[in-house]
């Protein structure tokens, strides 16, 4: 056969590229590519997601939640050395022996100890919500913080709430985009301006990837 350039085929030598001819139009997105079973030969099929190099992608989502549910027992706490909970330092981390937290949902982010772990470099959107009481105290000022890696950051910020009465509860919530390396983790922290138990009754924290790049 004559060495001629595909772009001046005409007539009997033009021909289509393998499996597609008989073609239907259900048969939409399939591509040829190599046997998934069969060495040196091609298939006509659709790809699966597992099929392709998803490194430093966003196709496969990342997500995961921990939550507490109907907890009682409260976080022994420590009147804050600046009132107003703005200081990382007055933060204490919430482990596993005071309240503990459950996982719900996880894929590509695992749960231990009170901790979300990534196991991907990206921006992640962190969403922390709980509602609060105290054991004792009125107009107890209560902040509620994430920590990265057991460590707190004057950089995250912090949801906070005034708790009248031991007898009534509050909200706190922060939520912000968030750069995290592959094995980093996140866990809750809590502070108040007085000395005090704070009692999570419900918490949820979501961690989403949103974006490969940091």
């Amino acid at each position: 056969m004559a060495d001629l350039e595909h772009t001046t085929l005409t007539t009997i030598q033009v021909h289509e590229p393998k499996h597609l001819t008989g073609a239907l139009t259900t048969d939409t997105g399939k591509v040829i590519t190599s046997s998934s079973s069969v060495n040196g030969q091609s298939e006509y099929r659709k790809l699966s997601v597992e099929d392709l190099d998803t490194t430093g992608s966003n196709i496969i989502p990342k997500y995961g939640a921990m939550v507490v549910i109907n907890n009682t027992t409260p976080v022994a706490v420590t009147a804050a050395a600046n009132p107003s909970l703005v200081d990382a330092a007055d933060y204490i981390q919430v482990l596993p022996d005071t309240v503990v937290y459950s996982s719900v949902n996880l894929k590509g982010i695992t749960f231990a100890n009170n901790e979300l772990t990534v196991d991907e470099t990206g921006i992640y959107n962190l969403m922390a919500w709980s509602d609060v009481g105290v054991t004792s105290g009125n107009n107890t000022l209560v902040g509620f913080k994430i920590s990265i890696n057991g460590e707190l950051s004057s950089a995250v910020p912090s949801g906070k709430d005034v708790v009248p009465s031991s007898s009534v509860v509050a909200n706190v919530s922060a939520q912000v985009l968030i750069a995290l390396s592959a094995g980093d983790s996140i866990g809750v922290a809590v502070a108040a301006n007085r000395t005090t138990g704070v009692i999570f009754g419900d918490s949820v924290i979501n961690l989403i990837k949103v974006d490969s790049t940091t």
